[in-house]
């Protein structure tokens, strides 16, 4: 009985331990590379700078998108006139939607936008 009693512990313990390993991978978000930093947004700024002073445009359009300085910090990526994310020399990119699943994708989308527009400046 002692025994059999000592096996369902150990078997509880187990089984418990298992579950919440389970829900720490769960909960765990992948982490994102990124390419922004501050002297990349530099070189990205002036990169859409000049396109959009050779070509006399607002924004620079890239895929589905609008990419517009706002100033020499911000840059906005708007989509159908409606800025969806921003990057931002001192912030970083993020994302301007309320909604959590929304907000990750379009980051993630902005941050794409982004590293390609790097790799075409350099």
């Amino acid at each position: 009985m002692r025994t059999g009693l000592i096996l369902v512990i150990a078997l509880l313990f187990s089984c418990g331990t298992q579950k919440n390993h389970k829900e720490e991978k769960i909960m765990e978000e992948p982490r994102e590379i990124s390419c922004f930093s501050e002297d990349n947004f530099e070189t990205v700024y002036w990169h859409i700078a000049s396109l959009t002073e050779q070509n006399d445009l607002d924004y620079l359009p890239m895929e589905d998108y609008q990419l517009k300085i706002l100033d020499n910090r911000d840059i906005a990526i708007q989509k159908e006139g409606y800025t969806l994310a921003k990057i931002s020399k001192e912030k970083g990119i993020y994302s301007l939607a309320t909604k959590y699943s929304d907000n990750q994708s379009i980051k993630r989308k902005a941050e794409e936008l982004f590293c390609k527009l790097l790799k075409s400046a350099k």
